[in-house]
């Protein structure tokens, strides 16, 4: 018996407890470690919590021209996230789709009812 045995008691007096056969001393009671190792080492957790920051801060503005058809070539503001390593914020611009309402691009109250789907093509 290299390692030893384990055996179970349970009676009044012990409670139930784990004690351990080896060769030599019999039924030694074994000291078993209480609760959870915290693994609490100098520096705490590698890599640990991000500071959480304003996603805003890392935003850009940029100014939207309507076509040349419409009366009013400048049509609003967009949002789009700084250029950092390969994302390129011109290339996150290009394909998306705004919805302006007519009356807004050509000056005319009575076109109000109607929307247009203008895509980004070019920065």
């Amino acid at each position: 018996l290299a390692q030893g045995i384990w055996a179970e008691t349970s009676s009044a007096r012990l409670g139930r407890s784990r004690f351990r056969i080896t060769r030599g001393i019999p039924w030694q009671a074994v000291a078993m470690a209480v609760g959870k190792n915290k693994r609490l080492t100098k520096g705490g957790k590698k890599g640990g919590k991000k500071k959480a920051g304003d996603p805003f801060l890392k935003k850009e503005w940029y100014d939207i021209k309507a076509p040349s058809v419409f009366g009013v070539r400048q049509c609003g503001k967009t949002l789009v996230t700084r250029t950092q390593g390969t994302k390129i914020a011109s290339e996150q611009l290009k394909g998306r789709v705004l919805e302006m309402n007519l009356a807004d691009l050509n000056n005319d109250e009575d076109q109000a009812y109607k929307k247009v789907r203008l895509c980004i093509e070019e920065v």
